[in-house]
């Protein structure tokens, strides 16, 4: 706007703090326009606006995925078990995972690990059970403290173990174990 007509308007119009000729106001509102101009425009991207979409809707998204699942199940079961098994075969760290997290629920234990975390902890100890030391290919996760006895489902609670070795552990306190084998 032309410095003049502004002075004139100041003068006509003191207590206008919101015109146009207020160079502070005009800023921050070019600014603000700015800034959600650019969130339209981001609004507007077709992956932004179906996330916004799918978030807004989840509970419902969850609800009818899960009726969608069970409907598909009950029409053809031996279907579903096939995909299952397929899946089980090519993701057993993922299936281990998923059955020691249901076990600590189901006792009511605390915490959880990332396949990540595990593959370490597993490179950790190379392949060797943690009670005797001897190399196993097939290691079973141990429960140091085990979850009845209220330990954790922490990545820091978890030891590799053979099979002999886990067996004879079963629910018993880490040091109890190690007196009763070598005694």
């Amino acid at each position: 706007m032309n410095p003049d007509k502004c002075l004139a308007y100041r003068k006509a119009f003191p207590k206008d703090k919101k015109s146009i000729c207020n160079k502070k106001y005009s800023q921050k509102s070019s600014a603000k326009q700015k800034r959600l101009e650019a969130e339209r425009k981001r609004k507007e991207k077709p992956e932004v606006r179906d996330r916004i979409r799918y978030l807004a809707n989840l509970p419902q998204n969850k609800l009818k995925r899960a009726e969608k699942q069970l409907e598909r199940r009950r029409s053809d079961p031996e279907k579903s078990r096939e995909i299952q098994r397929r899946y089980r075969e090519k993701n057993p760290e993922r299936v281990r995972m998923w059955k020691m997290r249901r076990r600590a629920l189901e006792n009511n234990a605390e915490g959880s690990f990332t396949p990540q975390e595990l593959r370490e902890k597993l490179a950790e100890y190379s392949g060797k059970c943690h009670w005797c030391g001897s190399l196993t290919d097939k290691p079973e996760l141990d429960h140091l403290i085990p979850l009845s006895k209220g330990g954790s489902n922490w990545i820091s609670n978890i030891v590799p173990s053979c099979v002999s070795c886990n067996r004879r552990k079963s629910n018993i306190m880490p040091e109890e174990f190690l007196a009763r084998q070598f005694a």
